[in-house]
């Protein structure tokens, strides 16, 4: 599609199969891509329809940093190297999303995770617009890059819509809607003896997370943070917490690796084990 309408366009493939042999797990390779196209505008990014489908005995967190890995070194060497994309960066994913009750089963489950990290990313890196397109199994090659392209060339995409799907009877953006509840929440207990994970910030959300938790019951929380600084609001909290029973431990989590989490829980005290 591009190539008939005469833009230009770079084709990057994973190994040594293209002009520009790239390591989706080396930094370095992302950092000199980027310098070979020094009037980059945007970037597409169709490795995860490369995932094949997860099935029940495969390992979903391999599937996941298979997905999300590149994007994360893609996004880190954009940062590093202060570049900005003027069309923005195009996360592209196939049935990853369930968007009509007709929709067929959700077979990219492990490109989801695609999804989460493109919310994130415009809020580590204000100034990088993040578009995340889902399309349909059901369409052809052919008619999937038709689509594609005329929603990458569209004049107000940008402007208007981040998160868009395209099924059979057509193009779906992410909207709100007053929910109203079929029946009445369920009561939620927590115990008093058993751990709770809380991972990330314990200002705002994270704070009214924890202050929900203990007035269910919970007594002792687990923080997960990857930040290494605590300012004196968060200070004063924990005190404040302390001081009404509630232990609220810290873990610095110093890799997203699966080992390391996976040892950082296997600390957890086995008379207070991890409830939620």
């Amino acid at each position: 599609q591009c190539r008939n309408a005469g833009e230009s366009r770079r084709l990057v493939y994973r190994g040594d199969d293209s002009s520009m042999p790239l390591a989706s797990s080396e930094l370095a390779d992302y950092r000199h891509l980027l310098r070979s196209c020094p009037a980059l505008q945007g970037i597409v990014y169709l490795w995860s329809l490369d995932l094949p489908v997860l099935q029940l005995e495969d390992d979903p967190v391999v599937g996941f940093q298979q997905c999300t890995m590149p994007i994360h070194q893609l996004v880190q060497a954009l940062a590093e190297e202060q570049r900005t994309l003027p069309a923005g960066l195009w996360l592209v994913t196939n049935n990853a999303r369930s968007v009509t009750p007709a929709d067929d089963p959700v077979d990219g489950l492990s490109q989801s995770v695609v999804w989460g990290l493109g919310a994130v990313v415009p809020t580590k890196n204000p100034g990088l617009k993040t578009v995340c397109i889902d399309l349909t199994l059901r369409a052809g090659a052919v008619q999937q890059a038709a689509a594609l392209y005329a929603e990458l060339t569209a004049e107000t995409t940008l402007a208007a819509e981040r998160q868009v799907a395209f099924r059979e009877r057509g193009r779906y953006v992410a909207r709100l809607r007053h929910w109203v509840a079929e029946s009445p929440s369920p009561t939620v207990v927590c115990r008093p003896n058993a751990t709770y994970l809380v991972v990330g910030s314990l200002q705002g959300v994270g704070q009214q997370v924890v202050q929900w938790l203990s007035a269910q019951g919970a007594r002792q929380i687990l923080w997960l943070d990857r930040d290494g600084q605590v300012d004196l609001a968060v200070q004063t909290q924990l005190a404040a917490w302390s001081a009404q029973g509630i232990a609220v431990t810290r873990h610095l989590l110093a890799s997203e690796e699966p080992a390391a989490i996976q040892n950082l829980l296997s600390q957890i005290d086995p008379e207070l084990p991890l409830e939620g």
